[in-house]
């Protein structure tokens, strides 16, 4: 109870900092219910979370069903449930089974070999799985998109390869900085939140 009221409330406040959008109001309302999950020790179902999210906003506002802030976002998470999970769950069973089947073929590469071997096939699993979710998202919102844009990007796949893994890390930086300088310094602050300067260049050039 007492982890899920800080965890909650950290929560709360990301959503007012990052404005109210729709889309964060319903993600801030999937994560509460979660957190209302694990205090009554019940199973959080994802669908339930969003459904519930659907009604409680269209109760306040009913045009929020022609919105499109409010399309994407449950497209996204709809996207998540039917068919990008799925698509990354039979993409690890495949390489559960396709390791299985090199563990078959003896090997003689060395200790170092072995761990050169194990890092390259993490590699391949993070990336591949990446990709597989990604695709699985963008094929969701496909017809959203060409709906309310007429237009699709053709790239996202790859941006999204090469953005999303650095989004923890400037979202760490950036609270930790955030905190130590209201607690500390601004000093202080400015040599943790320097990351995140190269961080947002980075993700801005690409």
């Amino acid at each position: 109870l007492i982890s899920s009221i800080f965890a909650g409330t950290v929560a709360f406040a990301y959503g007012i900092f990052t404005g109210g959008s729709i889309s964060s109001i319903r993600a801030l309302g999937m994560i509460l219910f979660y957190l209302l999950a694990q205090v009554l020790g019940e199973s959080y179902d994802m669908l339930t979370a969003a459904g519930a999210m659907v009604i409680i906003l269209l109760v306040t506002n009913p045009l929020y069903i022609i919105n499109g802030s409010f399309l994407l976002s449950f497209g996204a998470v709809l996207s998540i449930w039917f068919i990008a999970t799925p698509l990354n769950q039979s993409f690890m069973m495949f390489r559960k089974e396709q390791k299985n089947r090199w563990k078959l073929i003896k090997r003689n590469h060395g200790r170092m070999g072995e761990i050169a071997f194990k890092i390259i096939n993490k590699l391949f699993d993070y990336i591949g799985g990446m990709l597989i979710f990604s695709f699985g998202i963008n094929m969701g919102m496909f017809p959203l998109l060409v709906m309310l844009y007429h237009e699709v990007p053709t790239y996202s796949l790859i941006l999204n390869i090469l953005i999303l893994p650095i989004m923890p890390l400037l979202l760490l930086f950036g609270l930790v900085g955030g905190i130590f300088g209201i607690t500390v310094g601004v000093g202080v602050a400015y040599i943790i939140l320097k990351p995140c300067h190269f961080l947002i260049i980075y993700m801005e050039t690409i």
